[in-house]
């Protein structure tokens, strides 16, 4: 096995790991706020339904922000760490098939295949 591979490896599993730590950080913001919203629309769904009788969830979101205009900073923070999550998702799935790339070209190379 190329030591030098060996250590690019390390480092991107190094790496993968730090974004994994991040996406965990992140879902966990998200779930707070997303718990906070349910907490406020079910607060509020009196009101909710005072207006519109047979509501959905995201629509009694949107009602909300009507309502509750502080409520905005909530719901754009949840949207943001999301967005965030889903982001770091993507990159951990891009790192891990790099890594097994690598490790791919590394069993052929070690299989006296010849790589260009």
């Amino acid at each position: 096995m190329d030591h030098v591979k060996a250590q690019e490896l390390s480092k991107l599993a190094d790496h993968q790991i730090k974004l994994a730590r991040e996406y965990v950080n992140k879902r966990r913001i998200a779930g707070d706020l997303k718990t906070e919203i349910e907490l406020l629309v079910t607060a509020n769904l009196g009101d909710i339904r005072g207006s519109k009788k047979n509501v959905g969830y995201d629509m009694a979101v949107l009602m909300l922000l009507e309502m509750q205009p502080q409520f905005k900073e909530t719901y754009r923070n949840f949207r943001a760490a999301e967005s965030d999550y889903k982001g770091l998702e993507k990159l951990i799935e891009a790192h891990q098939s790099k890594i097994s790339l690598e490790q791919s070209i590394m069993k052929y190379i070690g299989d006296g295949e010849k790589y260009s």
